[in-house]
């Protein structure tokens, strides 16, 4: 086999490898919208590999947002944007240490304009 082969199998062996051995991303594991008359009234999201979760409002309304989760262990519990509209989230990671089973975005009181439940991974 010539050098020039032999490199180009060296060159595509170092290629898959690299595709095959990528860590998976950990960015936003699932991310839920909650809209009222149309317009996104907030978001909710589970990242880090499902072990944190997140509430934002995005609307100026004084409805507010809470994203609510249940973990794979069975806590329910929800996460509120103390801040409004105003940037910044609301984050925490579950108490039981476990990661989010499933999740669903709320805005206002009550549950009349709460996005559908999603899992959490």
């Amino acid at each position: 086999m010539g050098r020039s082969a032999r490199m180009m199998w060296i060159t595509a062996a170092a290629a898959l490898g690299m595709l095959f051995s990528a860590a998976p991303a950990s960015a936003a594991d699932v991310t839920v919208v909650t809209y009222i008359n149309g317009l996104v009234a907030g978001s909710g999201k589970s990242y880090n590999y499902s072990t944190m979760v997140q509430a934002c409002d995005v609307r100026a309304d004084n409805l507010g947002v809470r994203t609510e989760y249940v973990t794979a262990l069975g806590l329910e519990d929800s996460v509120g944007d103390a801040n409004g509209s105003a940037d910044g989230c609301g984050s925490e990671r579950p108490a039981d240490g476990a990661s989010i089973d499933k999740l669903r975005v709320c805005a206002g009181s009550g549950t009349a304009h709460c996005s559908p439940w999603k899992r959490g991974y």
